[in-house]
């Protein structure tokens, strides 16, 4: 996770009490310590919210990550958390399985709550710009990546310099029942202040899809041409990485924005 550069390159539940929500990232030191899942939330045919809980609080700061080592599962996972920091310990991750992926099938199919596990972090840097407090809010993201730009939209709720600035979620998917963003929304009490574009770039005649279609890229550009200045706004991204080198394209050759106002993390 890092600010974007030009050109463009690759690169990786509910309301809780706020725990420092002014803290810095880079006085949050990474930690591992031990972790008991509580609980799973089905949210699409392939997406759920996994919830675990640490005896220390969840300190990090909204558009992070932390690791996961899952039992039986070789490597540590790495997972962005979708809610806030809080002294309750809980961590929030939105999780998509993935056909032959170890860590997810782990997690979807063998995972009894109760079941401890290590937690690294906090880590990464594509977090929420607590300095941007003039320039509009702008989220894009597909599959799993909607977990960090729910905690970065929830972090500029909660934060009185920033939550007045206008926010927008852009949020792609193949099929309908692959869209989760507005359900999540609603879920962390963003649905009145945060304006929803969805898309979908397959939709079959049985689907009945009346929103917009084709990639959430192309939407993105289409949307940002008919704003008055799409260049003095903070962008955040996140999803499969040939998701995110296309919206570096729009953003950078389209619409001439500044790489410290583009925050993303690629994966995939």
């Amino acid at each position: 996770m890092r600010p974007a550069r030009c050109p463009v390159r690759s690169g990786r539940a509910g309301a809780l009490h706020p725990f420092r929500t002014d803290t810095r990232m880079d006085s949050i030191p990474a930690t591992r310590r031990t972790a008991i899942f509580l609980r799973h939330e089905t949210l699409t045919h392939d997406m759920g919210s996994f919830v675990f809980q640490t005896r220390d609080p969840a300190a990090f700061v909204p558009g992070q990550f932390a690791m996961l080592d899952l039992p039986d599962v070789e490597g540590d996972r790495a997972y962005s958390m979708a809610n806030l920091p809080n002294d309750e310990g809980l961590w929030e991750f939105i999780i998509k399985e993935q056909p032959g992926g170890d860590g997810s099938v782990a997690l979807f199919d063998a995972f009894p709550p109760g079941t401890e596990l290590a937690l690294d972090g906090p880590h990464g840097e594509a977090v929420l710009n607590r300095e941007a407090i003039d320039r509009p809010i702008v989220c894009i993201g597909g599959g799993a990546g909607i977990s960090q730009l729910i905690s970065i939209l929830r972090g500029a709720q909660a934060d009185p310099t920033l939550n007045r600035n206008p926010m927008t979620l852009f949020y792609g998917g193949r099929r309908p029942d692959d869209i989760c963003a507005p359900r999540l929304l609603q879920r962390a009490g963003l649905a009145d202040t945060v304006a929803c574009v969805t898309a979908v770039s397959e939709p079959t005649a049985d689907d009945d899809w009346q929103g917009p279609t084709g990639l959430i890229t192309d939407v993105l550009h289409r949307h940002l041409a008919t704003w008055p200045d799409p260049s003095n706004c903070e962008y955040y991204f996140c999803g499969p990485t040939p998701m995110t080198d296309a919206v570096q394209q729009v953003l950078c050759r389209g619409f001439a924005v500044p790489e410290s106002q583009q925050h993303f993390d690629s994966f995939g």
